[in-house]
Protein backbone atom coordinates (compact mmCIF):
# COMPACT_ATOMS: atom_id res chain seq x y z
CA UNK A 1 0.00 0.00 0.00
CA UNK A 2 1.44 3.12 -0.91
CA UNK A 3 1.44 6.03 1.70
CA UNK A 4 0.89 9.72 0.53
CA UNK A 5 3.07 11.61 2.06
CA UNK A 6 1.87 15.13 0.41
CA UNK A 7 -0.03 17.39 1.22
CA UNK A 8 2.17 18.95 4.59
CA UNK A 9 3.41 22.37 5.01
CA UNK A 10 7.34 22.06 4.27
CA UNK A 11 10.29 24.88 3.66
CA UNK A 12 10.38 25.84 0.11
CA UNK A 13 13.26 27.86 -1.62
CA UNK A 14 14.56 29.20 -4.49
CA UNK A 15 18.08 28.93 -3.49
CA UNK A 16 20.04 25.65 -2.81
CA UNK A 17 21.47 27.02 0.67
CA UNK A 18 17.47 27.92 1.74
CA UNK A 19 18.20 31.53 2.58
CA UNK A 20 14.82 33.06 2.78
CA UNK A 21 12.49 30.09 3.17
CA UNK A 22 8.77 30.46 3.20
CA UNK A 23 6.55 28.02 4.29
CA UNK A 24 4.33 26.10 1.98
CA UNK A 25 1.60 23.18 1.70
CA UNK A 26 3.42 21.00 -1.25
CA UNK A 27 0.94 18.77 -2.79
CA UNK A 28 3.07 17.02 -5.03
CA UNK A 29 6.93 16.54 -6.11
CA UNK A 30 7.13 15.75 -10.27
CA UNK A 31 9.44 16.67 -12.73
CA UNK A 32 11.86 18.11 -10.52
CA UNK A 33 10.13 20.52 -8.81
CA UNK A 34 8.00 20.81 -5.56
CA UNK A 35 4.33 21.81 -6.43
CA UNK A 36 2.47 24.02 -3.58
CA UNK A 37 -0.36 25.93 -3.33
CA UNK A 38 0.49 29.67 -3.72
CA UNK A 39 0.76 32.06 -0.92
CA UNK A 40 -0.95 29.03 1.38
CA UNK A 41 1.49 28.75 4.90
CA UNK A 42 -0.97 26.59 6.49
CA UNK A 43 -3.49 23.03 5.47
CA UNK A 44 -6.39 25.73 6.38
CA UNK A 45 -5.06 28.66 3.88
CA UNK A 46 -4.72 25.57 0.94
CA UNK A 47 -8.41 24.49 1.37
CA UNK A 48 -9.12 27.69 -0.67
CA UNK A 49 -6.32 28.02 -2.94
CA UNK A 50 -6.71 27.35 -6.60
CA UNK A 51 -3.22 28.66 -7.93
CA UNK A 52 -0.02 27.11 -8.00
CA UNK A 53 3.97 27.57 -7.20
CA UNK A 54 6.70 25.59 -8.56
CA UNK A 55 10.01 25.67 -6.28
CA UNK A 56 12.82 24.15 -7.10
CA UNK A 57 13.65 23.33 -3.34
CA UNK A 58 12.04 22.07 -0.61
CA UNK A 59 12.80 20.29 2.90
CA UNK A 60 10.56 19.37 6.11
CA UNK A 61 10.50 21.54 9.07
CA UNK A 62 12.42 20.10 11.82
CA UNK A 63 11.46 21.34 15.64
CA UNK A 64 15.27 23.06 15.27
CA UNK A 65 14.36 25.27 12.52
CA UNK A 66 12.21 27.66 14.70
CA UNK A 67 15.53 28.09 16.05
CA UNK A 68 17.47 28.74 12.53
CA UNK A 69 15.06 31.07 11.16
CA UNK A 70 16.51 34.19 10.03
CA UNK A 71 15.20 37.22 9.92
CA UNK A 72 13.24 36.39 6.83
CA UNK A 73 10.86 34.47 8.91
CA UNK A 74 9.91 37.53 11.20
CA UNK A 75 9.02 39.70 8.00
CA UNK A 76 5.92 40.10 6.25
CA UNK A 77 5.15 38.17 3.58
CA UNK A 78 4.83 41.57 1.23
CA UNK A 79 8.79 42.49 2.75
CA UNK A 80 9.41 38.41 1.65
CA UNK A 81 8.23 39.02 -1.77
CA UNK A 82 9.79 42.48 -2.23
CA UNK A 83 13.00 41.03 -1.00
CA UNK A 84 13.15 38.01 -3.56
CA UNK A 85 11.48 40.04 -6.17
CA UNK A 86 15.03 42.74 -5.95
CA UNK A 87 17.15 39.16 -5.46
CA UNK A 88 15.83 38.34 -8.86
CA UNK A 89 16.31 41.15 -10.58
CA UNK A 90 19.80 41.13 -9.05
CA UNK A 91 20.78 37.91 -10.98
CA UNK A 92 19.14 38.81 -14.05
CA UNK A 93 20.74 42.30 -14.50
CA UNK A 94 24.09 40.61 -13.33
CA UNK A 95 25.01 42.62 -10.00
Amino acid sequence: MKINKYPKVMEVSIYKDFRGPLRRVVFMYKNGMYLAWKGAATLEEADSEVEVTPWPYARDITDNAEHCMGMSESMSLKDQIHRIGLERIKEFSGD
